[in-house]
């Protein structure tokens, strides 16, 4: 019986088929679980190293809205707050914006609750890890993501020097471990990155690229 077929059959009885792919006996989603924390570690060690305060895994709960949040992350001289979103894949447009547009909206409160003063601009941020099918998925669902400005390593400059921020970031990556040197590409540009301390693409030069269009 096909895959198909059993769908059919289940629709009949307004049940939902769900398949679980392994891979060498390991549930995929582990693997990507582990990606999604990677690439969290990651980002999270260079946004310190660049004078942001970061938590993560930041829960909430304010008046029904509840949900927790990758990266939380705070620059205190112009006090802007970075709400962020780390994804190994993009399966469900609508499912990351919808819940990160709720996080913005409580910016705020999420910054009192971390102990820092009321900032003066919330700022989604989502780092997606870069691949082939990634960047599909972002061009087909390009309108839903239009107010994400700053993309690619135009949105790690703004992290790097936040006076330049004026909207929503968008990051591909394939950013595995903090404080690893390797060639790797970021944002759709293939850098060398340095041992920890150091910048991550700061002195490229060439037009910026844009996730999803290029």
């Amino acid at each position: 019986m096909t895959v198909a077929t059993l769908r059919r059959c289940a629709a009949a009885l307004d049940v939902r088929l769900d398949t679980v792919p392994r891979w060498r006996g390991t549930d995929l989603a582990r693997l990507l679980d582990d990606d999604h924390a990677a690439l969290q570690a990651a980002w999270a060690d260079r946004l310190r190293q660049w004078g942001w305060e970061v938590r993560v895994e930041v829960s909430f709960n304010h008046y029904g809205d509840r949900g927790r949040v990758d990266l939380l992350a705070w620059h205190t001289a112009y006090r802007i707050l970075v709400v962020g979103e780390i994804k190994s894949e993009l399966v469900d447009a609508q499912g990351l914006l919808g819940p990160l547009d709720v996080k913005v909206r409580l910016g705020s409160s999420l910054a009192a609750a971390a102990g820092w003063a009321r900032p003066t601009v919330v700022v989604p941020l989502v780092v997606i890890r870069d691949g082939s099918t990634a960047r599909s998925r972002l061009a087909r669902f390009a309108p839903l993501f239009a107010s994400f400005v700053h993309r690619g390593r135009e949105a790690v400059g703004c992290l790097r020097h936040p006076e330049r921020v004026t909207g929503g970031m968008l990051i591909l990556s394939d950013l595995r471990t903090a404080g690893e040197a390797r060639a790797t590409r970021l944002g759709g540009q293939r850098v060398r990155l340095r041992k920890r301390g150091s910048s991550t693409g700061g002195r490229a030069k060439g037009r910026l690229p844009r996730a999803g269009g290029t």
